[in-house]
């Protein structure tokens, strides 16, 4: 089984899912194991975060609606192709069918999802965990419902991700990179009561206030014209201090840690940071 070299994987990381599949190989380096049914099986075994997958349901991920006549020994076969090449011991064979036996904060995708659940992290942090994105998760896989799954989970922690970063960004003083990621968001997520608001914030604390109001009023016009509906509650809010520059738009302390869904209060105005 010929394996492509994969870069820019961290080293904790042994199955990485988050752009072409790739695992650990037997000489410490990632490598890009070829065919797609390989890629499809390491796929579901990482989605599976450690618990086994039995035989039954891998049959049915790998072939989809045509299996094979002896699909089971394709399976066992295909397996132990990909052992030659993976770190020793990483896929396990159990009573039911097969896992990974690494942690799953050694799958990029559990590595994600794990600083994630943490709701905070240096600039740094937030950079290298989104730099595990090394192209389109699932694009390898061919239509199945695993490339579904994968490509739902990853898309989830990396809009996530991205807010809570845009929002760290905004509490550092970095408005010029806090914009370009709230812009980001905006073209994903056009009609986001949250993503405008974050986009309004990050203009005003950089004295473009002008600027916010145009966004607003070109976002109302969408919702109108799109849905026939009205910005929320707290972005209503949050135009109104614009408009009446009240002291919501003064320093207060600031926190630099933010819940990854952004709560209802994150659409305030909070501490204008000093610029840097």
């Amino acid at each position: 089984m010929k394996s492509k070299a994969v870069p820019l994987v961290p080293d904790p990381v042994c199955v990485a899912v988050l752009g072409p599949v790739a695992v650990r190989s037997r000489a410490g380096g990632m490598i890009e194991p070829p065919g797609v049914l390989a890629k499809r099986f390491l796929a579901l075994l990482a989605l599976a975060g450690g618990r086994s997958v039995s035989t039954a349901t891998i049959v049915d991920e790998l072939w989809q609606d045509d299996p094979p006549a002896g699909a089971r020994s394709a399976l066992q076969t295909l397996v132990s192709r990909l052992r030659s090449v993976c770190s020793d011991g990483l896929i396990e064979t159990t009573a039911a069918g097969y896992r990974l036996t690494c942690a799953p904060e050694q799958i990029d995708l559990g590595l994600a999802q794990q600083r994630l659940a943490q709701s905070s992290g240096s600039l740094e942090a937030l950079r290298d965990t989104l730099a595990l994105w090394r192209g389109e998760p699932g694009g390898d896989l061919g239509e199945s419902d695993v490339t579904d799954d994968l490509r739902e989970q990853a898309d989830s922690a990396h809009e996530l991700l991205s807010r809570l970063f845009a929002e760290t960004l905004f509490n550092a003083g970095e408005y010029d990179e806090a914009l370009g990621v709230a812009r980001r968001l905006r073209l994903e997520h056009p009609l986001d009561d949250t993503v405008t608001g974050l986009t309004l914030r990050v203009l005003s604390a950089a004295g473009r206030r002008a600027d916010a109001l145009a966004e607003f009023e070109a976002y109302r016009r969408r919702l109108r014209d799109e849905l026939g509906t009205s910005p929320g509650p707290e972005l209503v809010s949050l135009h109104t201090a614009l408009l009446r520059e009240t002291s919501e738009l003064e320093p207060s302390p600031g926190s630099a840690r933010v819940d990854a869904s952004l709560p209802a209060s994150a659409s305030r105005l909070p501490q204008r940071p000093p610029p840097r």
